[in-house]
């Protein structure tokens, strides 16, 4: 009886290390400042962030507590494609 649960403990713990370092593994997404820039379309005068590197896209608008009005980001990338965006943790709407 004792044998069995040492063993389902360490098969537990072991579980549960490995877990932890599939997890550390990922990469972490910490917010950045991106430049801030502006862009003129007919009269109105927009503040844009630029987002043109891997992680700056990835952090998007993570930092952001809200978003006035007239600003938005700006992705650029690297090569033509349709890209999919996902923006977890947003604090805004």
């Amino acid at each position: 009886m004792k044998r069995g649960l040492i063993a389902t403990t360490v098969v537990v713990f072991i579980i549960f290390f490995v877990m932890g370092l599939i997890y550390k593994s990922r990469p972490i997404y910490k917010p950045i400042s991106v430049l801030e820039s502006y862009a003129k379309i007919n009269d109105s005068i927009f503040i844009v962030f630029i987002a043109d590197n891997k992680e700056e896209r990835a952090c998007g608008f993570i930092d952001h507590k809200s978003l006035s009005k007239n600003s938005g980001m700006l992705f650029i990338f690297d090569v033509p494609s349709v890209p999919r965006f996902w923006m977890k943790d947003m604090q805004f709407q």
